[in-house]
């Protein structure tokens, strides 16, 4: 990149792909810890169009709460009394 812009240009160049590709990676995150864990199935069986963040997949699992795995319920459950 720098080869191609050359000077002051190339580094903000080479700046701004290094931010675009760490801001992908971080959005990446998110949904892959939903992804994770005993309710890996409910979420992706229920929630599989929800997007991750501000408490939106909890919330989803919370409305499908009588339809979700045991192991998935009794992590539910453990969160409540948190």
């Amino acid at each position: 990149m720098s080869m191609v812009f050359g000077g002051k240009a190339g580094k903000l160049g080479s700046v701004l792909v290094v931010a675009l590709l760490m801001v992908g990676t971080l959005s990446g995150m998110s949904g892959a810890q939903h992804r994770k864990g005993p309710c890996a199935d409910d979420v992706a069986t229920f929630c599989k169009d929800v997007q991750p963040g501000g408490g939106r997949v909890a919330h989803c699992l919370k409305q499908h709460e009588q339809e979700l795995t045991p192991d998935c319920k009794s992590k539910m459950q453990q969160k409540k009394t948190r």
